[in-house]
């Protein structure tokens, strides 16, 4: 009988050793998920961050074009209203001459 209520308490010392480790196991586990969950959060922010400085740039980029263009296009619009204005004058000035009322 001694043997058999030795191999009962070690059956008992094993089973409450499962136990221990079984919740050693889901406390690592549950550690390890919140560990994953806080580096994938902390990865989202620093996107988000890098995505919200790669946006900035690219607006101020586009603003720096944009603001280039509408310059070269008042200075061609400036050039062509000289233009215009030179070609004017001088088709008034052929006009003027052939009706015989010089400038």
């Amino acid at each position: 009988m001694d043997v058999l209520k030795e191999i009962q308490q070690a059956e008992a010392q094993a089973r409450g050793i499962e136990r221990e480790y079984a919740e050693k196991a889901k406390s690592l586990a549950a550690g390890t998920a919140e560990e994953l969950a806080r580096l994938q959060a902390e990865r989202e922010a620093a996107l988000k961050r890098e995505l919200a400085a790669l946006k900035a740039t690219l607006d101020q980029d586009l603003e720096r074009e944009n603001k280039a263009a509408s310059d070269r296009t008042r200075t061609e619009l400036a050039k062509l209203e000289t233009r215009t204005r030179a070609r004017g004058e001088a088709a008034a000035a052929i006009i003027l001459g052939k009706a015989g009322l010089s400038r």
